[in-house]
């Protein structure tokens, strides 16, 4: 059995990490790719925004699938997720010289919709039977 979490400790040890993650990244690219920080500091803030509200999100998801066996919020908030932050490497990534410039945003976003919709659906399904 796995014991009773508790929102206070969840955020404790787990948003501290995301933030040490973003400090990693703005290093390592800086440092890699010799981009200013001011350069990145907005997109890599923009992005551990994303991450620690999915983090937040997902403590409430986790909670839902333990006790009721409900999947479809948390398959939801890990395509919302994931769409997200691709965006954001999709627009910063050819600009830094990172990255190819990469297909259509638009194309990519009606994509990812219809991945996260399916999943959704299908563990919402997974969830009652």
């Amino acid at each position: 059995m796995i014991p009773k979490q508790r929102f206070g400790r969840w955020a404790l040890v787990g948003v501290p990490a995301i933030l040490v993650e973003g400090i990693a990244v703005v290093l390592l690219v800086h440092l890699r790719y010799l981009i200013a920080l001011h350069n990145l500091l907005p997109p890599v803030a923009l992005a551990l925004a994303i991450q620690i509200a999915f983090f937040i999100c997902a403590f409430w998801a986790g909670k839902l699938a333990r006790e009721q066996r409900r999947f479809g919020p948390m398959s939801f908030l890990v395509g919302f997720s994931l769409w997200a932050t691709l965006l954001i490497v999709m627009h910063y990534g050819p600009q830094w010289g990172i990255l190819s410039p990469v297909g259509d945003p638009l194309s990519f976003s009606i994509c990812m919709a219809f991945v996260t919709l399916a999943a959704w659906f299908v563990m919402s399904k997974l969830s009652h039977s």
